[in-house]
């Protein structure tokens, strides 16, 4: 018995120690990622000084909150228009964007700041702002929607703008993420690729619109493959 209560104490003592390791080990990744100093490119210019995310949320949660019977104009929403209504014309997009416009302005200047510092309670990682992670996927929505409407129109500039902004705010809202942003981020990323995609097919950017977005694709990494475009070309 005596024997047995030995190797108990021993096994015990030894699992102790392991546990009070992994502690540590935790205690100083959580220092480490609140100690980091995160900076991503910048996508527009001029850069300016200022922690992005102070831009980005307010912004994706104002999107958040737009209802979806105001933005039955765009593709992505066209389940919300009454079977007895009129197609949307023109001037219900024109309209929409005077309601978006300064809400994708915020998000472009957020673009112009490498400082990413998003609030996380690290004693408490389950209290999050969720409106961050539906804003961030109704805005990629919004955005695949309106670049697609910007190549209709020939105003390819435009475009590419839109889909630098959808993947600008994906890299962005992936810094210091936990599980459910993070997903959030990748929805997002995805949006932007189909849009670039599709901008791809009709073959209606120019050597300087590609070369753009060959740098972008470069400095956000998306980390998804991209096997249907090649970036030298």
């Amino acid at each position: 018995m005596l024997t047995v209560g030995v190797l108990f104490l021993t096994d015990w003592t030894k699992a102790g120690r392991v546990l009070d390791g992994q502690r540590r080990a935790v205690a100083d990744h959580i220092a480490a990622l609140r100690s980091a100093k995160i900076a991503r490119p910048v996508l527009f210019e001029p850069a300016e000084e200022g922690n992005s995310w102070d831009l980005i949320a307010p912004a994706l949660k104002a999107i958040s909150e737009i209802p979806d019977q105001e933005l039955v104009c765009l593709p992505s929403y066209e389940m919300w228009r009454p079977e007895d209504a009129p197609e949307p014309g023109l001037g219900e997009t024109e309209k929409l964007m005077e309601k978006l416009g300064p809400h994708l302005e915020t998000l472009k200047r957020a673009l112009r700041r490498p400082s990413v510092e998003p609030p996380f309670d690290f004693d408490n990682p389950v209290n999050h702002d969720t409106s961050i992670g539906s804003g961030t996927v109704r805005t990629a929505e919004i955005l695949r929607d309106l670049t697609a409407l910007a190549l209709e129109q020939g105003k390819a500039e435009k475009a590419v703008e839109l889909v630098i902004l959808t993947l600008g705010i994906a890299d962005r809202i992936a810094v210091k993420s936990f599980l459910m942003r993070d997903q959030m981020a990748m929805v997002a990323s995805s949006r932007g690729l189909d849009a670039l995609k599709d901008a791809l097919e009709k073959h209606n950017l120019s050597v300087v619109h590609l070369s753009r977005m060959a740098s972008v694709l470069d400095s956000v990494d998306s980390g998804r493959e991209v096997d249907w475009v090649d970036k030298e070309d």
